[in-house]
């Protein structure tokens, strides 16, 4: 990243008929502009970011996308001694029914679906409920998953707190469900 350039999320004809120099980056989806035109991006409505909230949107998205990769069995000890801090019963509870690496394997697979994990003592009290009923790990998360509902309903809404869905025909609906297949590592 050059620290004298800024970059543009904004279509290349709407640049152009601003009149602001730029060139096109082929890697990315950003056009780098010099910082002089900042304000005439501004007046014509084009969104614009600097180096520093450019570099910190793409540490953020590698660090979202590689998440899953970053979660063992150290690091999910770590998190449950952190969480024994504030929540010790729970923990305990969790750690009676649930072996350390089936909870790393629960958490990478809300991270790999892009789920945050930082509503914790949801995420502990829904492994308390269900994993001593529910051995297959990939149902334990579809559990854990419908105890952060309120959580996931809150990120996808839009402004107004409604959140689009698709409705399908019951008989769409069969064909999906049928086509699902399990195995030991759960459906597919």
């Amino acid at each position: 990243l050059d620290p004298n350039q800024m970059a543009l999320r904004a279509d290349v004809a709407h640049v152009d008929s601003s009149g602001v120099p730029l060139r096109r980056e082929p890697k990315t989806d950003t056009l780098p502009v010099e910082h002089t035109p900042a304000k005439a991006l501004t007046g014509a409505g084009t969104e614009h970011r600097a180096p520093g909230e450019l570099l910190a949107l793409r540490v953020h998205a590698a660090l979202t996308r590689y998440a899953p990769r970053l979660v063992g069995i150290q690091e999910t000890r770590h998190f449950l001694g952190r969480m024994e801090q504030e929540y010790s019963e729970l923990v305990k509870e969790v750690l009676r029914t649930t072996p350390i690496p089936r909870i790393a394997d629960v958490l990478r697979r809300l991270l790999e679906e892009g789920i945050p994990i930082r509503h914790t003592r949801l995420v502990l009290e829904a492994l308390a409920e269900w994993s001593e009923r529910e051995q297959n790990v990939a149902l334990l998360t579809e559990y854990v998953r419908s105890g952060l509902k309120r959580q996931i309903c809150h990120r996808h809404a839009n402004t107004e707190g409604i959140v689009s869905a698709l409705v399908v025909e019951r008989e769409s609906e069969d064909v999906m469900r049928g086509a699902v297949r399990d195995s030991d590592a759960g459906p597919y």
